[in-house]
């Protein structure tokens, strides 16, 4: 192969680590320029008010509106506060707040993945002020670490110094933390149960399908060509489900986490193989092409599956997150580890577009005329 580059070939030393450079370079960006801001949060005032002789008096309401109108003072110079002297990555835009009218909407809410968190304002928050209990008046704040464990890790304090500010206390509660979370539990421990199991799993299927698009070419003639895309797709069964596998391992050795065995890997399997149905359909339209696959999605698409979509860089929103690999089975993940959920969730459908236009790449190339030189 290389013979045929003659002295060109001397380039490659100098290219290739250039090129991972700035594969690498990209891979990280978003992770460099993350901003929280424009999260959608809830709120939900379920405080029923008291009757006082100058008339009805609901504080929850007047909470309500102190959180979600920027004219209504306080909360966001409290948040710009807590950004610059506790530490917080919270800013002033930093959610987008949300008017729920009942707990079942906020549920329904949080079970379609619309929402980061929640403020409930509760029954009887009116009544304790009124008679200065402290505890009964606290507020109870939700925060969904199936939706981002990122976002759920970074407001969990920050939620509560902000309301402490406001003059409310706050019973925090994490929902749906897949029973990871414990008192020693490393507060990456959720980014990194992501990345551990996509970066080995995206990255060693879209090599194994370059490899395999060269050890089994499409050759000559349509019915070999038909036969040995079957052999590929047969040895990409097998080698997908040996990264899942090794994604599982990874989690488990580096992370720590319990995750469900059968649930996991059939998704890995699922997105592995989908992965190598992309990348090995690329290449073998043509070698180049395959590589290019490669760089987009190792270079754009892997922080799409860790980070929340609006904490990227508008170029992600926009160009990438769309159609990332990462970001579909990212989705399925989360899924599956905070959930429960199996193999059908919120990221198969997106995946399983990504395995389709692989094997049409690959019906394609064994359609296209070649010459005798794949």
């Amino acid at each position: 192969m290389f013979e045929k580059l003659g002295k060109r070939a001397l380039a490659i030393p100098l290219v290739v680590p250039v090129v991972l450079v700035c594969m690498f370079s990209l891979m990280f960006y978003p992770m460099a320029r993350m901003e929280l801001k424009g999260l959608p949060f809830a709120v939900v005032c379920l405080d029923e008010g008291i009757d006082m002789p100058a008339g009805h008096v609901n504080a929850g309401e007047a909470m309500v509106e102190q959180l979600t109108d920027p004219d209504a003072g306080g909360v966001e110079e409290e948040a710009d506060s807590e950004s610059t002297e506790g530490g917080s990555l919270m800013s002033a835009d930093a959610v987008s707040w949300v008017e729920y009218g009942s707990q079942e909407e906020l549920d329904a809410a949080f079970d379609a993945g619309e929402i980061y968190g929640a403020i409930v304002i509760p029954e009887n928050f009116t009544l304790s002020q009124a008679a200065q209990d402290v505890g009964e008046a606290n507020l109870r704040v939700y925060l969904d670490k199936a939706k981002s464990p990122l976002i759920a890790t970074q407001l969990q304090s920050g939620m509560s110094l902000m309301l402490a500010r406001l003059g409310v206390g706050a019973d925090v509660e994490v929902i749906n933390d897949g029973g990871y979370a414990g008192e020693d539990a490393s507060p990456m421990s959720g980014m990194l149960l992501l990345q551990v199991s996509l970066l080995p799993l995206v990255l060693g299927s879209a090599v194994g399908a370059l490899v395999l698009s060269r050890a089994l070419r499409l050759g000559e003639g349509r019915r070999g060509r038909f036969a040995k895309l079957a052999q590929q797709l047969g040895v990409m069964v097998v080698a997908s489900g040996v990264m899942a596998l090794c994604a599982y391992a990874a989690v488990i050795v580096v992370v720590g986490a319990e995750i469900p065995l059968a649930t996991s890997v059939l998704f890995m399997w699922l997105a592995g193989f989908c992965v190598m149905l992309l990348v090995c359909g690329a290449a073998d339209v043509h070698l180049a092409l395959g590589v290019l696959v490669v760089l987009l999605v190792m270079g754009f698409g892997n922080m799409t599956g860790v980070l929340p979509y609006e904490t990227l860089p508008a170029f992600w929103q926009d160009w990438v997150y769309p159609w990332a690999p990462q970001r579909f089975i990212g989705d399925g993940l989360r899924e599956v580890f905070y959930r429960g959920f199996g193999v059908l969730n919120a990221g198969t459908a997106g995946v399983a577009t990504i395995g389709a236009v692989g094997l049409a790449l690959g019906c394609l190339a064994a359609l296209l005329p070649r010459g005798k030189k794949a």
